[in-house]
């Protein structure tokens, strides 16, 4: 279910930004919102940890965040 494993709770980045950095730092602002309760509607119960990964320059870089309240 997606209370087990959610993944993109803001509805993800269709017609969203551009394929680097962008969209990649509104994922972290979501895992933030999630981690501190402030995501309104799209809340989840109970979160702890969050991962967030980001790719630029047609992957040839990316980068992998794992965000915790721990």
């Amino acid at each position: 279910s997606p209370e087990e494993f959610p993944v993109n709770k803001h509805g993800g980045l269709l017609s969203f930004g551009a394929p680097w950095e962008t969209p990649a730092m509104y994922n972290v602002l979501e895992a933030v919102a999630q981690l501190t309760k402030n995501a309104g509607d799209r809340q989840l119960s109970n979160v702890k940890k969050a991962l967030v990964y980001g790719n630029g320059g047609i992957f040839s870089a990316s980068a992998v965040a794992i965000l915790s309240m721990d």
